[in-house]
């Protein structure tokens, strides 16, 4: 089937629209990892350098479309759209302790070559291809808290394919979930260890779109942008 496009603004750099498929929920035997350091010796122990993903993500049209493979596990794309927090977010309660690992991909369009500064953020373990190619791998966990880190990356003119692998350790209540925001780059930007000498601002030039294998999408589009405008940001008035 002939794939379209669906392209969206970012906000305030933030990337809102994606494709995500997962988690992949495999189950730890956590006696094995005991100790203080346990959930990083299981994403240690569960690591694969490649991402698994092996043909272009396409939000599903026909149900047989847009399923993929790695290893036993058989996953499927699905659009995702942050809200307010910006955040792609897949946490969940496991009752027993369960290695996680997602998937989230769009394509970002630059206007121009340029270096831009990627903002992520994450409750784990992280990958990042850009264009096929591996640009960034962090390790930490930070439990309920947060972590960002910048690091900058070189966007070609055009369409440039985007894949993040998103990792996590869960018992019981799990925060698993992923933000990532494309911002101006500057000599002053230089370590992800240093203080931001400068607020981190949005890229120019840059929109993303999503391939999309639904045959009707002016309706499509237009469903979204109505739901998006029915949406209450507030409770009170």
């Amino acid at each position: 089937m002939p794939i379209s496009y669906a392209h969206y603004d970012l906000h305030n750099g933030f990337i809102h629209n994606w494709l995500v498929a997962g988690p992949q929920a495999i189950p730890v035997d956590i006696e094995r990892f005991a100790g203080d350091d346990f959930k990083q010796r299981i994403a240690q122990s569960y690591y694969e350098a490649k991402s698994g993903i092996t043909k272009m993500p396409v939000e599903r049209g026909p149900l047989t479309e847009g399923i993929f493979k790695v290893g036993n596990y058989t996953g499927s794309w699905s659009y995702f759209s942050c809200r307010e927090d910006h955040f792609v977010d897949q946490s969940a309660t496991y009752l027993t302790c369960h290695y996680l690992r997602s998937w989230a991909y769009t394509q970002v369009i630059s206007e121009t070559a340029q270096d831009v500064l990627f903002v992520l953020t994450t409750h784990g373990p992280v990958d990042v291809w850009l264009n096929g190619k591996h640009v960034h791998r962090q390790e930490h966990f930070r439990d309920q808290h947060l972590a960002g880190t910048s690091f900058k990356v070189r966007l070609k003119k055009g369409t440039n394919k985007l894949l993040v692998r998103f990792e996590g350790v869960a018992i019981r209540e799990c925060p698993h979930a992923m933000a990532l925001q494309v911002c101006r780059f500057s000599n002053r930007q230089r370590s992800t260890k240093r203080k931001k000498v400068e607020p981190f601002l949005p890229a120019a030039g840059v929109h993303v779109r999503i391939p999309t294998l639904i045959k009707s999408i002016s309706r499509r589009n237009e469903f979204e942008q109505v739901s998006a405008t029915v949406y209450m940001d507030r409770d009170v008035f």
